[in-house]
């Protein structure tokens, strides 16, 4: 039996259905927020012409350039907010 079934089947069990699918779609929507937010961290690095590039990016979000865990949350709330609303804020309708 696959991994992948026997983690289902106990779920199912123990969580009941409708539970262990919102849970289901919970881990898959939080995992591709983190493997997109270390794409967007990889790719800022790399599209930066310099480092200090990278480093003013990072300090006009008040982080600190030498702090992974809260450059990796900077990269989180992007792709988060880019996921899940239409827009940032910065544009405002006028009629």
């Amino acid at each position: 039996m696959k991994l992948v079934e026997v983690v289902e089947d106990y779920g199912v069990i123990y969580l009941g259905s409708a539970i262990f699918k919102i849970a289901r779609l919970l881990f898959i929507a939080l995992f591709s927020v983190h493997l997109f937010a270390c794409i967007f961290f990889r790719v800022k690095i790399a599209s930066a012409y310099t480092p200090e590039d990278v480093a003013s990016f990072y300090t006009s979000k008040n982080v600190a350039s030498n702090d992974l865990g809260q450059q990796y949350m900077v990269c989180f709330y992007y792709v988060l907010t880019t996921f899940t609303t239409v827009g940032y804020g910065e544009f405002l309708l006028h009629t």
